[in-house]
This record gives structure tokens, C-alpha cells and sequence, in this order.
């Protein structure tokens, strides 16, 4: 079975989660929702990429550092 892995981080600025995947040539997105990004990302995979197993999945791993407050 093929697992594209993707990094998602939070940026601060923009206020959006930013994917990317060294698996998927030419994945730059982002969303302001992890799953808004999901859809995003389940519809650009198959653009960039040909061949795809039908049986192929994704994962994402999201990471969001956050200065706390005291």
C-alpha cells in the first residue's frame, strides 16, 4: 500500500495551515482548517502526480507550536 506522508505546520502570520510533502513534487497549499486542508490536499495529489494506486493513502502530521502565556 502506498502512504504519501505530509507535513502541515501553523503559520502565524497568515493564519493558515501550510502543506507540504517531499513525496509529492510541487505540494505548496494552505487552508485556515486541517480539514480544509485535507480536502485541498486530497484533490492536488492526483494532479501532480500519474499513477496513483487506487488502494493509496494519505498522512498527514500537523504540528503547531504555541508560546504559552503566563
Amino acid at each position: 500500500m502506498t502512504t504519501f506522508i505530509i507535513q502541515a505546520f501553523w503559520d502565524d502570520e497568515a493564519n493558515v495551515w501550510v502543506a507540504e510533502s517531499s513525496q509529492v513534487p510541487g505540494l505548496c497549499t494552505e487552508a485556515a482548517t486541517l480539514e480544509l486542508l485535507s480536502d485541498k490536499i486530497q484533490v492536488m495529489i492526483p494532479e501532480l502526480l500519474e499513477n496513483i494506486p487506487a488502494n493509496a493513502r494519505v498522512h498527514l502530521e500537523a504540528h503547531r507550536e504555541m508560546t504559552l502565556v503566563a
